[in-house]
């Protein structure tokens, strides 16, 4: 999904692999190559670096078309999931594709 947005993101500039990374500041081209076709992940510093290219937010990059335009998270209906001891419990905050999730975190009160 990233490697698909990035070059979706590129070719709309016009930029080769070669000026991205140029303007990223980083490593190569080919490592952006790779991103884009899915052989490897970016750092998040990585693309931080990309998305301030395209003036864009790091979440843009994980944006999935296919996806519903508008997600509701409610208190009580989001799964969550136990710490340890049971003392905090985190809940989804955002629909999970495994790529990209965001957990709220609340304590538990001692029983």
């Amino acid at each position: 999904m990233i490697g698909s947005q990035l070059r979706e993101l590129r070719t709309r500039r016009g930029l080769s692999l070669r000026e991205l990374a140029a303007q990223a500041g980083v490593v190569s081209a080919t490592l952006l190559s790779q991103v884009e076709r899915g052989v490897t992940e970016p750092s998040l510093t990585t693309l931080r670096r990309l998305a301030d290219v395209f003036g864009e937010s790091v979440a843009s990059l994980f944006e999935d078309d296919q996806a519903p335009a508008v997600w509701v998270s409610r208190p009580g209906e989001r799964s969550s999931l136990m710490g340890p001891r049971g003392k905090v419990r985190y809940e989804r905050l955002t629909p999970g594709n495994g790529q990209l999730e965001v957990l709220g975190e609340s304590w538990c009160q001692a029983r």
